[in-house]
């Protein structure tokens, strides 16, 4: 009979040790879900603190300007100006006898004075471009004062795009620089209006 009490203390010892380790599993178990909910509380807060800081700045964004129709209009209003002081019309021929006679007058040479003819600029602009290039032949000091009377004639949107220059002969230091005889490679233009698109009659 000496055997019953060892068996119900082995019994006694194995529950105990069960009920241990049940213990042991569900307050590790709390611990785990603890520390997630701590973290995701942790990111909620975090969230909490980015959509405030949101806020403040859109609290803190100035709102449109008042004026800004007004601001529109007025910039509408200089593009139609601008647009309507090119020149609807230039003879091509006017031009090039105008580069002529002001090479002639700063004793330089234009040879040869060569024209692409009239194309627009960009489609779908408002204006359209007539390019010229030309070689250039003189002292420098004339060729100087050839693109300057060119650039303030009376066709007020002639510019000029590209000019290249070099020397026809050595360095003479005994004389001025503006002296020196040069070529001089222009590439020239001048803008007018496109012309307005034709409208079909009704039918």
């Amino acid at each position: 009979m000496a055997g019953a009490p060892e068996k119900n203390k082995k019994r006694i010892f194995s529950l105990t040790s069960f009920g241990v380790l049940v213990l042991v599993i569900v307050i590790a178990a709390n611990f785990v879900m603890w520390k997630n909910n701590r973290d995701k509380q942790t990111q909620i807060d975090v969230l909490h603190n980015e959509i405030s800081q949101v806020r403040q700045k859109i609290q803190g964004t100035p709102g449109p300007p008042s004026d800004l129709d007004s601001r529109l209009a007025a910039a509408k209003a200089e593009l139609a100006g601008a647009q309507n002081a090119l020149p609807s019309a230039v003879n091509r021929n006017d031009v090039i006898d105008f580069i002529i006679a002001v090479a002639e007058e700063c004793q330089v040479q234009v040879v040869p004075l060569v024209a692409e003819g009239w194309v627009p600029e960009n489609a779908g602009q408002s204006y359209q471009v007539f390019r010229f290039a030309g070689t250039v032949t003189g002292i420098l000091e004339n060729a100087t004062n050839f693109m300057t009377r060119l650039q303030e004639s009376k066709f007020p949107t002639l510019i000029i795009t590209d000019c290249t220059v070099s020397k026809i002969e050595s360095t003479d230091f005994s004389r001025p620089e503006n002296s020196t005889q040069v070529t001089m490679k222009l590439s020239i233009a001048i803008y007018i209006a496109s012309p307005a698109p034709k409208q079909d009659s009704a039918s």
